[in-house]
């Protein structure tokens, strides 16, 4: 499938980069939005549905930009080929960083949210992850390589763009500040290193449904606990790379394995 990637991302332009990135550029003032609605309602439920409306339409916008430009929706990774195996991986890796957060919370004796914001925060990160996959994982990515025709430039392009668009939505919301630079800079390095371990995952099988269960699973398992600290994600961000070394492995098992056997 790496193959299949390579051969789908040559097709596209410096038209077709420039276009994503004017369209990601549009986008990320959804945090900007989601914090207008916070200014004006309590952070209930209701403010929460809200937010969860904003992206699932948001999230369309490079679906349709894609659809307008007469290109596939596979060109994206949403496509269903390959679904079981694809949900299947995506399951199995979510359990590694769920688990360590899980053993880690038992042994630190961190409290669990309540049953209505833990289904509520789940369902959240879902569409957050949705949002962010499509437009930086699916759509961005695959489209800088018609500008740069270099896939470690493009991928560290797109990384940095899905790292600093973080950051003013923290700043606002007081997660982030700027006295305290090394959580702001193991921020910014664990959402770079997000971008290019799902890049990894949906080069190997473009598709987004493996990414996308991941994602999920790597922000819930720092959010499901009542205190959102440092240390908490570490272990998220621990449990990732733990993630994609046993991603790594299971690939080059499966290269190997399908590779012909030669006589002795």
């Amino acid at each position: 499938m790496k193959l299949y990637y390579k051969q789908e991302v040559s097709q596209y332009n410096k038209k077709d980069a420039f276009t994503a990135l004017l369209v990601t550029a549009f986008l990320i003032l959804l945090p900007a939005i989601t914090l207008i609605v916070r200014l004006n309602f309590e952070p209930s439920n209701l403010y929460r549905f809200i937010v969860m409306l904003i992206y699932a339409g948001f999230s369309l916008i490079p679906i349709m930009v894609v659809l307008r430009k007469k290109q596939k929706l596979a060109s994206i990774g949403l496509h269903r080929n390959n679904l079981m195996r694809a949900t299947g991986l995506g399951i199995g890796f979510s359990f590694i960083p769920l688990g360590i957060s899980i053993i880690m919370g038992i042994m630190h004796g961190w409290e669990i949210v309540n049953v209505d914001v833990f289904f509520m925060f789940l369902a959240s990160i879902f569409f957050f992850a949705i949002f962010e996959d499509i437009v930086f994982v699916g759509y961005l990515q695959t489209r800088l390589y018609g500008l740069f025709k270099n896939s470690i430039v493009s991928i560290l392009v797109a990384a940095l763009i899905f790292s600093l668009m973080h950051i003013p939505s923290g700043l606002i919301m007081g997660n982030l500040s700027f006295v305290d630079i090394p959580t702001l800079a193991f921020r910014v390095f664990w959402w770079f290193s997000m971008h290019i371990i799902f890049v990894t995952i949906f080069r190997r099988y473009f598709s987004l449904i493996t990414v996308i269960i991941l994602h999920v699973s790597v922000n819930f398992s720092s959010m499901m606990w009542v205190a959102h600290n440092g240390l908490i994600a570490s272990y998220s961000l621990y449990g990732l790379l733990a993630a994609a070394g046993i991603f790594v492995l299971y690939a080059h098992y499966h290269e190997k394995k399908r590779m012909p056997h030669h006589n002795k």
